[in-house]
């Protein structure tokens, strides 16, 4: 699938990678996707898509197979269980929302437990992960280290007179060596993020001497805002 493709491929493709471990048949798949599409409310403008379950009117029979240019940045989500989470229930309940950049996706998907069936879309490629809990930044099992299958942040600098460049699959990894940089000395330290392709500022802090703790040198790492990519004002695809 590229980012120009259907809604039906769009939903078929997030389905599928979504509930693989359920092992459904493809005909099964197919009939799961009829459903949502007839049971869907749709938002789709130049820069966003979302659709959620709960208008039985669906999103229009025009709209189904109609070719649209997809956000790069997708999270698709489906479940089966009740109100209580806790029954595999009649209830059946689905999103699928884009999000304007690589960060903000991040930020919602860690508010995603490890068993959900999740699936994102970048560019219009199912692209892998796995949620591991952060103890760093964790309140009551929120905000997972996300680990994908592919390198996303990058990180450059000059130490001993040397010029390096190291990758990362995850943000904690990133955020980890980027203190031992400060510790080490490092100097010219760029961070960037490879999916958006934007230079993250952060700033670092620590102990220096703790009269009470001779062994507190904690140090932690805060990045700073992003920058959003300005965008060309453009008048609404279609709005369902």
């Amino acid at each position: 699938m590229s980012r120009t493709t259907t809604l039906r491929q769009l939903i078929y493709t997030a389905t599928k990678e979504a509930l693989k471990r359920e092992g459904l048949l493809r005909t099964e798949i197919h009939e799961l996707v009829e459903y949502i599409l007839n049971n869907s409310s749709l938002k789709l403008t130049v820069e966003e898509i979302e659709i959620v379950q709960g208008n039985y009117m669906g999103i229009g029979k025009e709209s189904k197979d109609r070719t649209i240019t997809i956000p790069r940045f997708i999270i698709y989500s489906f479940s089966r269980q009740d109100v209580y989470g806790t029954l595999e229930g009649k209830d059946r309940t689905w999103k699928l929302k884009s999000f304007i950049s690589f960060d903000a996706l991040e930020n919602a998907l860690g508010y995603y437990r490890e068993g959900d069936n999740v699936a994102v879309i970048i560019d219009g490629e199912v692209v892998g992960f796995e949620l591991r809990p952060n103890a760093a930044y964790s309140f009551g099992g929120w905000n997972k280290d996300i680990k994908w299958d592919r390198e996303v942040y990058s990180v450059k600098y000059i130490l001993d007179e040397d010029y390096k460049e190291e990758r990362f699959k995850n943000k904690l990894s990133l955020e980890n060596w980027v203190k031992v940089l400060v510790k080490r000395g490092a100097e010219e330290i760029e961070v960037r993020n490879l999916m958006d392709s934007i230079h993250l500022g952060f700033t670092v802090s620590g102990t220096l001497y703790d009269s009470n703790n001779m062994d507190n040198r904690g140090m932690w790492l805060l990045w700073q805002e992003q920058k959003q990519d300005e965008y060309d004002d453009e008048e609404d695809e279609m709005l369902f």
